[in-house]
C-alpha cells in the first residue's frame, strides 16, 4: 500500500462527494506519477492495485497534466499489448478506465500518438485473426470506445468521409473475419430484444461504422471482398425483416437500416457485379417485398428503392428486371410514398429505364416524371456527392424521352 496515494484518493474522494470536478492540482497528479513509478519497479501487485483505484478517481476530479497523461498514456499501450497476447488479462478496470481518459475530448489529442495507434492496429489485426473469442471478450467495449474516438477525429465528427486513415486495412480484416458472419447470423435470433451485445455494438456500431464513411476511393477498392464475404448474410437478413417487421426491436431495425445504406445504398458498394447476379436478383425481389410493408424506418426503404434503381444501371439486371413487368407495381408505390420525395425520385428512375416509348404515351401526364427529375435536380445541386447524383440523372433522363 502507498500511504501517499491512500492520502490523496481520500481527499479525491471528498471532492467527489462534495460535488466538485475538474479541480486543478499539479501537486497531487505529480505525487501520484513519483509513487507509481516507484511501486512499478518494485511492488508489481500493490501498483496494479494502486492505479485502478487512481484512476477511478481520475476520470472526473481532477484536470490532468501533461506528467501523469504521459505515463498514464504509456501504461495504456502496455495493456493494450497484454489484453491482445494474454488469454487471462486481469487488468480490466484500470482497461476500462484508461479508455474513458483518452477518449474525453480534453484528452482525445493523445488518440494521435504514434505508439498508441501502432498497438491499436495490432488489436485490430488480433481480432480479426483470432476470432470469435477477442470478438466476444469481455473487453471488447474498450475496442469500441475507441474506435468511435478514432472515427469521430478522423472524419471531423463524422462532418466528412475520412480522407486519411489510420486503420483500414485492421477494419478490412475484422469486417472480412470468419466470425463476423456468425455475428450476423446470431443478431437473427436476437431481433427481438431492444439491447445489443458488446460484440454487436463491437460489429454494427464501431466497425460497419468506420467503413460507412471511408473515403470513397477506398471502400471501392475493398467493395469487392466487402460483398463477397458479407453481402449473403445481409440478403439473409433482410428476407428476415420482410417476412415479419413488426417482430423487430427499434434498435434491432437501427442496425438493418444501417447496413443496408452501406450495402444496398452506397454506389460505390453496389457496382453491378455478374458474378454476384443471383444475390443481386433475390436482393431485389426482397427490397421490393420491404417497399410494401409497413414503414418501421423510412431510410431502410429508401435504401431498398435505391438498390432496384441502382440495378438499372446493368445490362444485365435492366433485362431482369423488363421482364418482371413493374409499371404497374412502381405506379402503385408512387402513391403509396407520394410523400417521400426521395422514394418517388428513384421511382420515377426506374420507370425511365424499364418504360418502353408505348408505356409512356399511355401515360396521363407523362411531363409530371421530367418535373420530378428537375425538381430533384434543383435540390441536390448543393448536396455533397452530387455530381453522382448528376451522372446518374442524366442516364435515366437518357433512358427516355418525357417531353
Amino acid at each position: 500500500m502507498s500511504e501517499i496515494i491512500d492520502q490523496h484518493c481520500a481527499l479525491l474522494e471528498q471532492w467527489k462527494q462534495d460535488g466538485l470536478d475538474s479541480q486543478e492540482n499539479d501537486e497531487i497528479l505529480n505525487d501520484f506519477c513519483t509513487e507509481f513509478i516507484r511501486l512499478q519497479s518494485s511492488d508489481i501487485e500493490t501498483f496494479r492495485q494502486e492505479i485502478s483505484k487512481v484512476t477511478t478517481l481520475l476520470c472526473d476530479i481532477l484536470y490532468l497534466n501533461e506528467s501523469i497523461l504521459t505515463f498514464l498514456l504509456d501504461y495504456f499501450i502496455q495493456l493494450l499489448k497484454q489484453w491482445r497476447e494474454s488469454a487471462h488479462f486481469t487488468e480490466s478496470n484500470t482497461f476500462q478506465n484508461l479508455s474513458v481518459i483518452f477518449t474525453k475530448d480534453e484528452y482525445s489529442n493523445k488518440l494521435m500518438d504514434e505508439s498508441l495507434i501502432k498497438e491499436f492496429n495490432e488489436c485490430l489485426y488480433a481480432i480479426a485473426r483470432i476470432g470469435k473469442d477477442m470478438f466476444t471478450n469481455s473487453n471488447i467495449n474498450v475496442i469500441t470506445l475507441m474506435l468511435n474516438s478514432y472515427t469521430s477525429k478522423e472524419s471531423n465528427n463524422k462532418y466528412n468521409f475520412i480522407q486519411e486513415s489510420h486503420f483500414v486495412d485492421g477494419i478490412i480484416k475484422c469486417l472480412c473475419a470468419p466470425y463476423t458472419v456468425d455475428v450476423l447470423s446470431q443478431f437473427k435470433s436476437n431481433i427481438q430484444s431492444e439491447e445489443r451485445t458488446p460484440t454487436e455494438i463491437f460489429v454494427f456500431n464501431a466497425i460497419f461504422d468506420y467503413v460507412s464513411i471511408m473515403n470513397r476511393e477506398q471502400l471501392l477498392e475493398h467493395s469487392t471482398s466487402l460483398r463477397e464475404h458479407l453481402l449473403t448474410s445481409i440478403s439473409d437478413l433482410l428476407d428476415v425483416y420482410a417476412a415479419s417487421p413488426e417482430e423487430w426491436a427499434e434498435s434491432a431495425v437501427t442496425v438493418l437500416t444501417d447496413l443496408t445504406t452501406l450495402f444496398l445504398y452506397c454506389v460505390e458498394m453496389t457496382e453491378p457485379n455478374d458474378s454476384e447476379f443471383d444475390i443481386q436478383i433475390h436482393i431485389f425481389d426482397t427490397a421490393m417485398q420491404v417497399l410494401f410493408t409497413t414503414c418501421r424506418s423510412m431510410k431502410l426503404h429508401q435504401n431498398c428503392i435505391q438498390y432496384i434503381y441502382l440495378g438499372t444501371l446493368s445490362d444485365k439486371m435492366l433485362d431482369y428486371l423488363k421482364s418482371q413487368n413493374l409499371t404497374s407495381t412502381m405506379f402503385q408505390l408512387i402513391n403509396i410514398y407520394k410523400n417521400e420525395s426521395e422514394i418517388q425520385f428513384n421511382i420515377y428512375r426506374i420507370l425511365a429505364a424499364i418504360m418502353t416509348e408505348e408505356d409512356i404515351k399511355r401515360l396521363d401526364d407523362p411531363g409530371v416524371i421530367a418535373q420530378v427529375f428537375l425538381n430533384h435536380l434543383r435540390e441536390g445541386k448543393d448536396i455533397p456527392g452530387w455530381e453522382t447524383r448528376l451522372r446518374n440523372l442524366l442516364t435515366s433522363l437518357k433512358s427516355n424521352s418525357f417531353y
